[in-house]
């Protein structure tokens, strides 16, 4: 999904306080429960990736007089896994560094998608990302079972960007650090976030994840233990590496009030090479969506009026 939350470290405020522990105070789903969130439980999506900037004092102690930071809730429905035709939701709570000035120095992207800007040289950046995988059960649907789950996990990775005007183009790497090796993902994307009026943005993005062989046999495979335990019946299958999927999405972001701002977005993908030929999957077409509300705290920051692309 196009960027949900957006931040910037105020300068000066880079430290996080003291004995700063990640963690999610609420996860709500619909549907019926994947429970590799447990994973979102323990380190949170929302409250896990965010960061609480402070400055110190030469004398000892934080000053949080010029401190600005976000908090609100972020509504997601997704696909129960790769090529599923049942749906899900989760809802997660975050708290997030910064004001509306555009001067973005995170940007969350995606679940699997945290990107701090760490180098930033005319229209180029880039830096490291965070995330999590939520993983699948067997139980997840009627094709899986017998095939055991696959682990949830942290995800981490690099990512780099070029903006040209209103769009940013950028390629990013992930990979699965904790739980079982279940391989990396390349993923080349154009966002464009483009002024309309005073406080009003139009979303858009185009993009395709590249999949190593591992994360296509974990994902879309089925060993010869997976087919002779398989209670549908499936067939031993092997795919190789690859492009997985093509998505595109569009949404929109607006203030309600000089504090108070949403963002909708809606995405459609589908899978294509060897993972639409899986016959783990359900359908090819996948489509999620996403819901954010967020109050700043701090001095509020009116969005200026567009200015006109050059």
């Amino acid at each position: 999904m196009v960027q949900v939350i957006r931040g910037k470290l105020i300068k000066g405020q880079d430290q996080l306080g003291a004995g700063f522990e990640p963690r999610a105070e609420l996860v709500t789903e619909w549907g019926i429960v994947n429970s590799s969130l447990s994973l979102i439980r323990n380190w949170g999506v929302a409250a896990a990736l965010a960061l609480w900037p402070a400055t110190a004092h030469a004398g000892g102690g934080f000053d949080f007089s010029d401190l600005e930071f976000q908090a609100g809730g972020i509504g997601i429905i997704t696909p129960k896994y790769e090529g599923s035709k049942s749906y899900e939701g989760i809802a997660l709570p975050y708290i997030f560094p910064g004001g509306k000035d555009g001067d973005d120095d995170l940007s969350f992207v995606d679940l699997d998608s945290l990107q701090y800007r760490l180098i930033k040289s005319g229209p180029f950046e880039a830096g490291p990302l965070a995330g999590v995988w939520l993983g699948r059960r067997d139980s997840d649907g009627d094709k899986l079972l017998g095939l055991g789950d696959i682990d949830a996990g942290l995800v981490v990775g690099g990512y780099g960007a070029v903006r040209f005007g209103y769009t940013k183009f950028q390629a990013s790497y992930h990979t699965q650090v904790t739980g079982e090796d279940v391989g990396s993902l390349i993923r080349l994307r154009a966002d464009a976030e483009v002024p309309v009026s005073r406080g009003f943005k139009l979303l858009a993005g185009v993009g395709t994840n590249y999949a190593t062989n591992r994360y296509n046999d974990k994902y879309f495979g089925v060993s010869a233990a997976q087919a002779a335990g398989s209670i549908a019946g499936l067939p031993f299958y092997d795919p190789g590496d690859g492009f997985k999927d093509v998505f595109a999405g569009a949404g929109a972001e607006f203030d309600i009030t000089d504090r108070w701002t949403a963002r909708f977005y809606g995405e459609y993908s589908r899978l294509i090479g060897d993972a639409a030929d899986s016959p783990v999957i359900e359908t090819k077409d996948q489509f999620s969506g996403l819901l954010s509300i967020s109050y700043q705290f701090g001095s509020p920051k009116l969005a200026a009026e567009p200015a006109p692309l050059k």
